[in-house]
């Protein structure tokens, strides 16, 4: 069987794409195929004789097998603190905050920046809340916020929105 793709429409609530019923029936067979590549066997646990070893699926499909190959000379390290004397290209994730840095140039630069003024959650008002900052921005599946001043607790409305209608074009709600 061929790799069955979803079908995503053409931009995002568009409703041209696969239903979910279909796309995750889609995952169900692409994965079931992969299952059955590998022998209908699951992937090995890791045992001290692999340490140093990646896990490489077979680009012709047929199943994985355990590589020393080598990918260059960086090491990887996964804490919520940076890891004390680094080496250039060293990749550092951050597992309390979620971030990937890479040493560089004697300093750790962050290789995933969140998006500019992103917030995560959309307003509850249009007045806002404490916190709330000129420039923010965020979005649902309706409509895209734009806050467009501080917040200051006199009632005067912050935050703008715009609705996104059925054919991705641009209105005023």
């Amino acid at each position: 069987m061929a790799v069955q793709l979803i079908n995503l429409g053409a931009s995002a609530n568009d409703q041209s794409g696969d239903p979910l019923r279909l796309a995750f029936t889609k995952c169900n067979n692409n994965f079931g195929e992969l299952y059955a590549s590998l022998g209908n066997s699951v992937v090995p646990a890791p045992i001290i004789s692999d340490a140093g070893k990646f896990l490489i699926v077979k680009s012709d499909g047929t199943g994985y097998q355990l590589s020393t190959a080598t990918f260059g000379n960086a090491n990887i390290t996964t804490s919520a603190a940076p890891p004390g004397n680094p080496a250039l290209n060293d990749l550092w994730f951050d597992d309390l905050g979620g971030r990937l840095y890479i040493y560089y140039n004697n300093a750790w630069v962050e290789s995933s920046p969140p998006l500019l003024n992103y917030k995560l959650t959309v307003p509850k008002t249009p007045q806002g809340s404490a916190g709330d900052i000129q420039g923010e921005w965020t979005a649902d599946y309706n409509y895209y916020y734009y806050c467009t001043a501080p917040f200051t607790g006199n009632n005067d409305p912050i935050w703008r929105r715009v609705a996104f209608d059925n054919n991705n074009s641009w209105s005023n709600p």
